[in-house]
């Protein structure tokens, strides 16, 4: 049988130890959800510029110069799935298939391994001509950086979670 003051003290670790899980659970989804949203704002924007019907229509339009490699990068598709643009660097490949080209009839976001990206890509299919000669534009970016905020995050709390129970524990 433990003193009370080790039942306490192992009672105020355990619920330190499931607020602070509870608190990096609850940090992390809603970065990861931020991170998110931002990608998709960036890729709205790119495709906005992109397939404005006058270059003066866009606030800004990209400068390949600033852009990292492989980092944005699109490409303009056929329904059928013929490339009629695309950007530097990219394979010789559409970016989607004719099937998931028909599925396009509003701006639609996909998430896939695109050959020369580095980690995961999101994807933005959107509608650009309808008719006989339907296009779609596809921008797409790396989902990399998100990936390594997200890590660096997750290092933090295994990090910093351990050391923060330890001495609310030492101080309990």
């Amino acid at each position: 049988r433990l003193p009370i003051r080790a039942r306490v003290t192992a009672a105020f670790t355990a619920a330190m130890t499931l607020l602070l899980l509870g608190i990096g659970l609850t940090v992390y989804w809603s970065m990861s959800g931020a991170l998110l949203d931002e990608l998709d704002s960036g890729l709205r924007f790119r495709a906005a510029a992109i397939a404005s019907p006058s270059p003066h229509a866009a606030v800004e339009t990209p400068n390949p110069r600033l852009e990292e490699r492989a980092e944005a990068f699109d490409e303009l598709l056929t329904s059928g799935g013929r490339i009629l643009r695309s950007s530097a660097g990219l394979p010789r490949a559409p970016l989607l298939g004719p099937r998931e080209l028909a599925t396009v009839h509003a701006p639609t976001f996909f998430v896939r391994h695109v050959a020369g990206v580095q980690d995961s890509a999101r994807l933005l299919a959107v509608p650009v001509s309808d008719g006989p000669r339907r296009e779609v534009l596809v921008v797409g970016t790396t989902m990399a950086d998100r990936a390594d905020e997200l890590a660096r995050l997750v290092l933090v709390f295994a990090v910093g979670g351990p050391v923060a129970v330890l001495l609310a524990s030492l101080a309990g």
